[in-house]
């Protein structure tokens, strides 16, 4: 069994610790918290005693792993601390706020050779492993372009619309509904032409790309269209807040990944809809079971940092792109502006 330590307790903290616990493989040693008495409540709920108001006491109880589900603000520094304690990681989310924090987390893990894991569960979710299947069995025949929308209305006092403590909105969400399974699907796109504006919550601390429409170019030529934001139309239900439509040159799919559902998938072939059974699908399950065996030296684990560096090398260009007014083109470590023989530091 694997002793577990969780900072941060919210909703997600608490999705997360229940996954690894309902695979058996895991205890609960420690629980950090801002705040004691909900550090102490939810190591009660879930039998734990040993709970902290300061992270760094969880060392007290020898963790074998540590699991991070804090605001982005707060996270880097956890994330940081716990590498250099020698602690393997779960990242909730988005594991950095910018591409040098990302750089940063990957050398740590390097230099002490530890598992570190960002907590995009879309790669261990049925919906996307069977969207991405269809693609490699050519059943819409060969991929054109893909339309995408994921709108979200996102509470404007909290953490995620603001722009020091997420981020910015691309890094919090486009990264999560768009970027990390697009290119676990298509490869790493070439080049991305971005716009962006800030329409309801225009404080000055609120993120500065409110909705953004992002195109990508994919290798092979594929074309991605990516509408996303904090502004949601009052009629939308969650299909329409969140859906993609992959173009073949023998049909479509219209997927709907959903947050915390199943999701859906329609093959739409010379105007007939055939529905794909998807069966149960536990991502957040399935990437806890990879986690923990990585730890013992088993290969699985699909969003390392590595990987998770270019998905915020993917945010950072679109703000680039939107800021600027220019097509970005992307690198495996740089970001040239369209045109460009020389090269800029991402």
């Amino acid at each position: 069994m694997k002793k577990m330590a969780v900072v941060g307790v919210g909703y997600m903290g608490t999705v997360r610790t229940e996954a690894f616990l309902n695979t058996g493989e895991v205890t609960l040693c420690a629980v950090a918290s801002a705040h004691a008495t909900t550090a102490f409540e939810f190591g009660k709920k879930y039998g734990c005693a040993n709970t902290f108001d300061d992270y760094r006491r969880i060392s007290e109880c020898q963790p074998d792993f540590v699991l991070v589900e804090t605001p982005h603000d707060v996270q880097h520094d956890v994330v940081t601390w716990a590498l250099r304690s020698r602690y393997p990681v779960l990242i909730g989310g988005s594991p950095a706020r910018t591409v040098v924090e990302a750089q940063e987390i990957c050398q740590l893990a390097s230099d002490y050779n530890l598992v570190v894991e960002a907590g995009y569960e879309a790669r261990y979710k049925g919906v996307w492993e069977k969207v991405r299947q269809l693609l490699a069995d050519k059943k819409i025949g060969s991929l054109v372009s893909v339309r995408a929308v994921a709108l979200f209305e996102a509470d404007p006092q909290s953490w995620y619309y603001d722009e020091k403590k997420s981020g910015g909105m691309p890094i919090t969400h486009m990264t999560y509904a768009f970027i990390n399974p697009l290119r676990w699907l298509l490869g790493d796109p070439l080049y991305v032409s971005a716009f962006a504006n800030k329409k309801n919550h225009k404080e000055k601390y609120h993120v500065d790309e409110e909705t953004v429409i992002a195109n990508f170019m994919f290798p092979e030529q594929v074309l991605c269209s990516l509408t996303a934001g904090y502004v949601c139309g009052p009629s939308m239900n969650a299909d329409e807040n969140w859906h993609l439509i992959f173009l073949g040159t023998q049909g479509e799919l219209h997927v709907c990944p959903s947050d915390m559902g199943e999701g859906s998938i329609d093959i739409v072939i010379d105007g007939y809809k055939k529905s794909e059974n998807l069966g149960l699908s536990l991502p957040f399950e399935k990437q806890a079971s990879v986690f923990v065996a990585a730890m013992d030296g088993n290969k699985g684990c699909l969003n390392l940092p590595q990987e998770f560096v270019k998905d915020i090398q993917c945010a950072e260009a679109i703000v680039r792109s939107a800021k600027d007014c220019e097509t970005v083109k992307l690198t495996s470590s740089h970001f040239l502006r369209h045109g460009e023989t020389g090269s800029t530091q991402g």
